[in-house]
């Protein structure tokens, strides 16, 4: 009987640690072992040409890192949040790459045309949206920049921003054929672009 008693006792405690380790969003982290059944995220679905892939993945990443769940559970998590072409994306992910969370987003980013590339025309022809305020449209900017610039690898410096705008204005006035064939060859130095240009 005392045996009996002890055992509730320590299940009980046991169901109350549990349920005070619920994350914020409520749901318990994902833990080696646990073979508990997966709640899902308190999250709204990605709405495909309606949502920006980019800012979606970002707030379900802040989601899971607040969560505590291993980085080997976020693509199980997501694909269940995911509609549309986004979702037949993930499908035609092989098996290692469906579990693998930067690969996905990796396609994700290349199918919107999230690359360098896509940032630079996207901070060069923003404009503001419908509801959006002047505060709101900057930091759009910002983030568009700041992007850019983490895929260009670019230094932080005044110099290395200064050669890759000028780098880019050539680009952007040079001949379409022109500039796509120096843009292929991904050059940071500008004597190497303005030889490159001459030889061609």
């Amino acid at each position: 009987m005392r045996t009996q008693l002890e055992l509730s006792k320590i299940q009980a405690q046991t169901s109350q640690q549990s349920e005070h380790n619920l994350t914020p969003g409520g749901t318990r982290p994902v833990r080696e072992g646990d073979s508990s059944k997966f709640k899902m995220p308190k999250l709204p679905a990605f709405v495909d040409r309606k949502d920006y892939i980019d800012s979606w993945l970002l707030r379900f990443g802040r989601f899971a890192n607040t969560g505590g769940w291993h980085k080997e559970s976020w693509c199980t998590s997501l694909s269940a949040l995911l509609t549309g072409s986004v979702l037949e994306a993930f499908c035609r992910l092989s098996e290692n790459e469906a579990t693998d969370y930067d690969r996905f987003k990796e396609v994700l980013q290349k199918r919107d045309n999230l690359t360098e590339d896509g940032y630079r025309q996207r901070f060069r022809t923003c404009s503001p949206e419908e509801g959006e305020n002047p505060s709101m449209l900057i930091v759009r900017l910002k983030t568009y920049l700041e992007r850019w610039l983490k895929l260009a690898e670019a230094p932080q410096t005044y110099e290395a921003l200064r050669d890759l705008f000028v780098k880019e204005q050539f680009l952007d006035s040079s001949p379409a054929d022109l500039s796509t064939y120096l843009r292929e060859r991904k050059l940071a130095d500008l004597e190497e672009v303005a030889r490159l240009a001459r030889d061609s």
